[in-house]
């Protein structure tokens, strides 16, 4: 297991909206469920991204800021079984989305029981979304008084994920980084005792990060997020993978998860431990147990997965994953 913060965790974790709000799945994983090595057994729970306030779009809706994905209001899945936002390419395990971090906002989430009856431990994912930075750290603070009323009815250890580094907001991407120590110092006086990870995209600079993890505001670090589409042309072939365009362009291009945005986190990570960043990293992306090795290699402290959650050609390594994952770190 993998101590971050206070608390332990496995060494394999559920990346974000692989599993839904509660573990529940989508609509495909009751299928996958049918095939041998579909087994979440032995990793950490990491629930879909929440917001302050409900980006839930009605059908009429879609395309607008408050999220690209129709839920049902009973379950929160996914109304329809493709969602056009999301664009999965099956056997070459790649993706491309634009959810717009689609939720029922954080009171709903915690109120509705579920995640506290999961077993631990846990992780619960929240990002900030207002414009101006002092709206934003009032957001914050807001999501903090959520969590702290909630925190101890969850039966087993949480860890809480900021994530500063979705592609599908308006954000620019270097002014969240920018204002992060702020909005860190903010979860720190309120949940001092929580074990804080951030999660951040390939994109990122590690000068910015080693100076949040010099003022000990984070426990570790997650990489990568999706990678905003079009960025790093001298390392993705966007056009020899989908074209002249990006297949969401109507949601304004989308982020992609595959092998190229995995080897980009993969250096990220060498580098950063060559500058000195010392705390737990998870590495996010994988796919086989062959990445799993690649990651301690390069000084990962666990992994994530999550597009192989969403292929049938690959649903069958999720088990062979976790477990190769927790032996290896051990």
């Amino acid at each position: 297991m993998v101590k971050i913060g206070r608390s332990y965790f496995q060494n394999a974790f559920s990346a974000s909206g692989a599993r839904g709000f509660f573990g529940e799945g989508y609509r495909h994983h009751v299928l996958f469920r049918l095939i041998p090595g579909f087994d979440f057994s032995g990793s950490t729970f990491i629930a879909k991204t929440v917001t302050l306030n409900p980006r839930m779009p009605e059908p009429d809706e879609i395309g607008g800021k408050i999220g690209n994905l129709s839920l049902d209001p009973r379950t929160w899945k996914p109304l329809k079984w493709f969602p056009d936002c999301i664009k999965v390419f099956l056997w070459r395990c790649e993706a491309v989305n634009a959810v717009g971090l689609t939720n029922p906002g954080v009171d709903a989430v915690f109120e509705r029981g579920q995640l506290q009856l999961m077993p631990g431990p846990i992780v619960i994912s929240f990002m900030a979304l207002e414009e101006e930075k002092e709206k934003r750290l009032q957001e914050v603070t807001e999501f903090c008084k959520f969590f702290n009323a909630y925190w101890s009815t969850l039966l087993n250890p949480v860890g809480l994920q900021f994530n500063v580094s979705c592609p599908n907001t308006d954000h620019d991407q270097n002014e969240l980084i920018g204002n992060i120590m702020h909005e860190l110092k903010i979860i720190r006086d309120f949940l001092p005792d929580v074990s804080l990870i951030v999660k951040i995209n390939v994109l990122t600079p590690i000068a910015a990060m080693k100076k949040v993890v010099d003022a000990g505001l984070i426990d570790a670090i997650e990489i990568p997020n999706t990678l905003p589409f079009g960025k790093r042309p001298d390392r993705v072939d966007w056009c020899g993978k989908f074209g002249p365009e990006s297949p969401l362009k109507k949601y304004g291009g989308g982020g992609y998860s595959g092998p190229e945005n995995l080897q980009l986190a993969l250096e990220w990570i060498e580098n950063a431990r060559s500058q000195g960043v010392e705390i737990p990293i998870i590495c996010g992306g994988v796919s086989c147990k062959r990445d799993v090795d690649r990651a301690k290699q390069v000084g990962a402290n666990a992994i994530a997965f999550a597009r192989i959650t969403m292929s049938p050609f690959h649903a069958w390594k999720v088990q062979g994953i976790i477990q190769h994952a927790n032996q290896i770190f051990g």
